[in-house]
Parts: C-alpha cells; sequence; structure tokens
C-alpha cells in the first residue's frame, strides 16, 4: 500500500503459549489536523493508521492477564500522545478500567 516500508504489509501481534480470548483491533486513523502536531512539515500522507491489540491471556490455573500491543507515531509528540489517549480509553474499555496502561 506504499507505506514507509513499502508493500510489505507490517502490523503488532500478540504471541501466547497461552489461549487468548476477548482479542480485540483498534484503528487509530489519521484525523484531519494531524499533519499540523508537532509543528513539522507533515502530508496526510506522511501519517499511517496506528493500531492496538488487547486481549486476555488465560493461564492454566483460571487466571486471566489483560495485554495491549501498538505502536504510536514516531515523530510528533503532540500526536503520540493523542494516541496514548486513545490506547489508555481502550484499555479501560476492554478490561474495566482500574489498571494501569
Amino acid at each position: 500500500q506504499g507505506s514507509f516500508f513499502g508493500d510489505v504489509p507490517f502490523g503488532n501481534a500478540v504471541l501466547s503459549r497461552f489461549p487468548l480470548d476477548r482479542v480485540a483491533h483498534l484503528v487509530m486513523a489519521p484525523e484531519a489536523g494531524d499533519e499540523t502536531l508537532g509543528q513539522q512539515e507533515r502530508t496526510p500522507e506522511d501519517l499511517e493508521a496506528r493500531g492496538l491489540i488487547t486481549a486476555e491471556v488465560v493461564l492454566p490455573d483460571g487466571r486471566r492477564i489483560g495485554i495491549g500491543c501498538t505502536h504510536l507515531d514516531h515523530r510528533a509528540e503532540q500526536l503520540r500522545q493523542k494516541q496514548a489517549a486513545l490506547v489508555g480509553a481502550a484499555v479501560d474499555a476492554a478490561f474495566g478500567g482500574g489498571g494501569t496502561a
């Protein structure tokens, strides 16, 4: 799709030796104005959608551990902060809040 890595598909993954439950994927698509965050010269085409994967790992004793995997924007701190807020809200929704992200 003409990304930073050319036509090579890439993304996030969660691997576990234990079963995963309640797996979800959030796409954080660029929005109008994101290219101006961080006072950097960027074009809308320069921005990439970022993803978040959340899941619960089911341990052999039945306990569950909530996990998340993401990769935020690498150039603009303000955009990373915006994305981190979205991640925090998604983690709270996935795991009922009360934890740390």
